[in-house]
């Protein structure tokens, strides 16, 4: 009989890994994916749920869940990075939907899944890595060069800051800061728990971080661009305006260059 891993459902073949308490089995990659054999002793005494947000899987279940909630809600995605950022650039929103395998399983969708945030309330972004300010970016920082899904840790430009490598991350996440009367700021985790920054685990969490980011930056610089727009609409209609003052121009001629700038 196939032993199969609790938390891809895949088969976890001949080096499956059996949890305590009956709870079934651990193949390799979610083994690795949870921390590796060093954090064997502890993963045994986990609950299954624990386990799969530990290891952060997505699941046909999870995502059949965002995606009607999505629907409801009239937000057409048109990009993402997993689970943690889906973007609608029709109607300029944006959402933080991570949502823990344990609550998609029992078809509940936490808060940060369930809000949706316009494109004018990002205000910046701030990568932390073990506690420690890593790089920020935002209003009025350098736009980003390349494409947003290049290749591995595809933001570059003026956003990328420098880290000395420790060689353990205990944790590392993108603070988003929003203009916003409810919230001022979104928490992304991408890692929650120690692991070796030569893992794969800690590599692919750092490209998924960077590709948040450069979406993140392209929105701000979307939001610098429609904010120097508007400046320079009302400077013209301010000079516009004095000139009709002073009777350089006609009303008729002030209200065809109105209607010109405003359109």
């Amino acid at each position: 009989m196939a032993l199969t891993c609790v938390i891809c459902g895949k088969n976890a073949g001949l080096t499956a890994n059996k949890l305590a308490n009956g709870n079934g089995y651990l193949c390799k990659n979610c083994l690795k994916a949870a921390g590796g054999l060093g954090s064997w002793m502890q993963l045994r005494t986990m609950s299954i749920g624990e386990i799969r947000e530990r290891v952060g899987a997505s699941s046909p279940e999870a995502a059949a869940v965002i995606e009607s909630h999505n629907a409801t809600l009239g937000f057409v995605v048109s990009k993402s990075v997993g689970d943690y950022i889906q973007i609608d650039e029709t109607n300029k929103k944006v959402k933080f939907p991570h949502i823990t395998m344990q609550n998609a399983l029992n078809n509940m969708l936490n808060q940060s899944a369930s809000k949706e945030y316009d494109f004018k309330d990002i205000v910046g972004f701030e990568l932390i890595e073990n506690d420690n300010s890593v790089t920020k970016g935002g209003l009025g920082t350098a736009a980003v060069g390349g494409a947003l899904f290049g290749g591995a840790g595809a933001i570059t430009g003026g956003i990328i800051g420098k880290k000395t490598t420790v060689g353990v991350c205990k944790n590392l996440r993108v603070k988003v800061t929003l203009r916003n009367s409810a919230d001022s700021m979104v928490m992304i985790d991408f890692i929650q728990s120690p692991a070796k920054t030569t893992s794969q685990q800690y590599l692919s969490a750092q490209e998924d971080a960077h590709k948040v980011m450069s979406m993140l930056q392209v929105i701000c610089d979307e939001n610098n661009a429609h904010s120097t727009q508007a400046v320079s609409v009302a400077d013209e209609l301010k000079k516009f305006k004095e000139l009709l003052d002073m009777g350089a121009i006609s009303q008729e001629e002030y209200d065809a260059q109105k209607a010109k700038l405003l359109k």
